[in-house]
């Protein structure tokens, strides 16, 4: 995705966000991504990246909401479509600061 050396060493990849179709609804997805990136932050993460599938509509949604700008289309776990996002961390958390897309 044309990261630098030192860009890819502050790389927090988000791998899988999940929640039982029971929880759906109530947000967690949304406070679980929120947790992960305060805790990335912490590791001294700058940039926050996550795999979507491009058809999963709400995991597309709260990305975006969160921040995450689209990248791009790819293909891959056996030529399944997945939407790169991407999120750029300015400061700490709670020390004023946020990402940028």
């Amino acid at each position: 995705i044309g990261l630098s050396e030192a860009e890819a060493s502050e790389v927090l990849m988000i791998d899988s966000v999940a929640v039982l179709p029971q929880y759906r609804g109530q947000g967690l997805q949304r406070r679980m991504l929120a947790l992960g990136e305060e805790e990335g932050a912490r590791m001294g993460c700058k940039i926050f990246i996550a795999t979507v599938d491009p058809r999963n509509v709400y995991s597309l949604r709260n990305f975006i909401d969160a921040g995450y700008r689209r990248l791009k289309i790819i293909r891959t776990y056996g030529g399944k479509p997945r939407e790169i996002l991407v999120k750029r961390f300015r400061d700490s958390f709670g020390n004023g600061g946020g990402v940028a897309a």
